[in-house]
């Protein structure tokens, strides 16, 4: 069950000077843009955008080309477009192809850190339909919302289990996913805990100050502060020129928020300077085994092999050369490549597949000997090599494993494989069918018996005619 976090702010000023930033060579202006394109464990990305861009706020978004390779540029519709519209909300990349597509977004700082993730829709009926779609988000393996509004921030707090952080766009069959820009920025891992779960933003309220919302590099987690003000709130505003201190520094909210208050009496305490609420999400679903994940990605791009994958490769949804166990963390238990223009030798990376019960290499041009790391695998059961070019001696441990019954295994179509030995010379054996099922071998051995009883019969027959 979901439970709200609220987290109210209350602060105290104290007559402190403040400290006056120093830069040398560079104009404010410059020095801001410098220190927001490098700014440790930030990452932004414009979704669909050709060049990289500044925001207002003077932070640096780069195009998303490095975080996925899936789906198509576009822009909104130009009625939504005015001077005061950020560049990263005028693009948007949108996803007609495939159930799933996922940025994959790895911060230097790599996993069990603690992140604020935020990712910004703006639909701007940029396909002309002027139909909103409605679609699913999630965060890695675990739902994170629906995304159903023209145009709407979606905001979590989270410490990944992996290196990457991986968001992933779910068609729903209720109109195409698209997405406007995605922010990562690395918090302090003492802040916002959140046990084995996440905290999604609900609210971030700066009370008593102007329309303007405060972000970085006022607030150095570049959180973003909305104004709100009810009728019943009276602003307070709080002596300039302090600086403001607390017991809770960590959480460094900006000078400009606590800088301002609300109470329901100007001349009585307490007053309220802000507010965060977050929903806290039990995420229960865990990735892939990470030694899987490793193993097929390696695999694709050993043979380049075509098509979209994306996200985890067990879920939401398996990709489709796979399947995956029920238990978690799920692991990769058949791999079905046929097919698919294999070249080269079977690549070491199949040996990492530990948990593997099915592997299908059927009908590509793979070459070269079958290593004996294949029987060492402890569940594989179904091993299909039909139709290649591989050569020399299968393993006599394989072949063992096949013999005691623990593995069906199909060789034909491979002229240069053999039995026994070392494939050399006159000793050469071609295999055609190396493993018949049992059903063939007692089918071979019934048709040998019928044919020496019929001839038997008519030699006898014709002994016979010859005695009398």
């Amino acid at each position: 069950m979901a439970a709200l976090v609220m987290v109210f702010w209350v602060w105290l000023a104290f007559n402190i000077p403040p400290i006056t930033p120093s830069g040398r060579g560079l104009s404010h202006h410059d020095q801001k843009r410098k220190l927001a394109s490098t700014i440790p464990g930030f990452i932004s990305v414009d979704c669909g955008a050709t060049l990289q861009n500044y925001d207002d706020s003077n932070m640096f978004y780069q195009t998303d080309t490095r975080f996925i390779s899936a789906g198509v540029n576009s822009q909104i519709s130009s009625e939504f477009i005015n001077s005061s519209l950020n560049m990263e909300l005028r693009t948007l990349r949108y996803f007609p192809e495939g159930e799933q597509n996922c940025y994959t977004l790895k911060p230097e700082q790599g996993r069990s850190n603690n992140y604020l993730i935020r990712a910004v829709f703006m639909y701007g009926n940029y396909d002309g339909k002027n139909e909103t779609p409605v679609f699913q988000l999630y965060l890695g393996v675990n739902s994170w919302t629906t995304v159903k509004d023209s145009y709407v921030v979606h905001e979590i707090i989270y410490a990944p289990l992996t290196d990457a952080i991986q968001v992933c766009l779910v068609n729903k069959d209720n109109g195409t996913p698209y997405i406007s820009a995605l922010e990562v920025r690395q918090l302090d891992n003492s802040l916002y805990q959140s046990g084995n779960g996440a905290l999604a933003l609900t609210s971030r309220i700066n009370l008593g100050g102007s329309n303007k919302i405060i972000r970085y590099a006022d607030d150095i987690y570049d959180r973003k502060w909305n104004h709100d003000q009810k009728n019943e709130w009276i602003p307070v505003t709080l002596a300039p020129n302090l600086t403001i201190e607390t017991s809770n520094n960590g959480y460094k909210v900006p000078d400009k928020v606590l800088g301002t208050a609300v109470n329901v009496d100007s001349g009585l305490p307490p007053i309220l300077n802000a507010y965060e609420i977050y929903q806290h999400k039990d995420f229960y679903r865990l990735p892939t085994i990470e030694k899987d994940v490793d193993a097929i990605i390696n695999i694709i791009n050993t043979y380049g092999i075509i098509g979209e994958w994306q996200g985890d490769p067990c879920f939401p949804s398996s990709w489709n050369i796979l399947n995956c166990s029920s238990i978690s963390p799920p692991n990769i238990i058949s791999l079905n490549l046929s097919s698919r223009e294999l070249t080269g030798n079977i690549a070491v990376s199949f040996s990492n597949l530990r948990t593997i019960e099915s592997l299908d290499l059927s009908h590509n041009q793979l070459t070269g000997p079958i290593p004996e790391f294949l029987a060492q695998l402890p569940y594989l059961r179904d091993l299909n090599l039909m139709g290649n070019q591989l050569e020399d001696a299968v393993p006599k441990a394989l072949m063992e494993k096949h013999n005691s019954g623990g593995l069906t295994l199909n060789l034909d179509g491979n002229p240069d494989l053999c039995l026994v030995g070392s494939c050399k010379g006159k000793n050469r054996k071609v295999v055609a069918i190396v493993a018949p099922t049992v059903s063939v071998v007692v089918f071979i051995i019934l048709c040998a018996l019928a044919i020496y009883r019929i001839r038997e019969k008519k030699r006898k027959g014709i002994f016979l005619m010859h005695f009398s």
